[in-house]
């Protein structure tokens, strides 16, 4: 009988990485106010097909993240995934960031940082015309919306990080959990 391998899909919860640096209490934290030399959009310009992340402290800040792959219209700077945050429930929006592929996004309930699984693609062409495309997800760290800091950028893996969140065990601790495939042999 001749064996198979099959492709069995789990997942790996990472609790320690990311840890949070000491903040004072979202709840201590005045709004974010976003600067007004970004663009801004009004509501009805936003493209649609994403997904809004409200402050858990400040409930007139909103964000807004829209990947390529659900954009319409492709109106956003560079047609990119872009990253817009409001403080005024939403009426305005002001363009904060694009170029990664927010896969799953969130703040911190108590120090207010966002956290984000973000995802880029490049694209080449080896010497002997042979495409390369690759794919690399990590976890993000921003206070901001705009800069962004790698938390896995000295991991010498590639990531496949799809879901992030607050340890609840340990709340200073952002859970990573990422996938993993394995090759199981099965006589079927």
């Amino acid at each position: 009988m001749k064996k198979r391998l099959s492709p069995i899909v789990g997942s790996l919860a990472l609790a320690s990485v990311g840890l949070l640096s000491p903040l004072s209490s979202a709840q201590t934290q005045p709004p974010r106010r976003f600067k007004s030399d970004v663009q801004v959009v009004k509501k009805k310009k936003l493209p649609t097909g994403g997904i809004t992340v409200p402050d858990p402290v400040h409930k007139q800040t909103l964000f807004y993240y829209v990947n390529t792959n659900r954009k319409e219209p492709m109106t956003t700077p560079n047609n990119n995934a872009s990253l817009y945050g409001s403080n005024d429930d939403g009426k305005t929006w002001h363009w904060l960031s694009g170029g990664f592929e927010f896969l799953r996004f969130f703040i911190h309930p108590a120090s207010g940082e966002l956290f984000a699984v973000g995802e880029y693609r490049t694209n080449g062409i080896r010497k002997d015309g042979f495409p390369i495309l690759s794919r690399y997800r990590t976890a993000l760290r921003s206070s901001d919306g705009k800069s962004w800091q790698d938390l896995l950028l000295n991991n010498p893996h590639p990531s496949l990080t799809s879901e992030i969140s607050v340890d609840p065990d340990h709340p200073n601790r952002i859970r990573l959990k990422e996938l993993e495939s394995v090759l199981k042999e099965s006589n079927k």
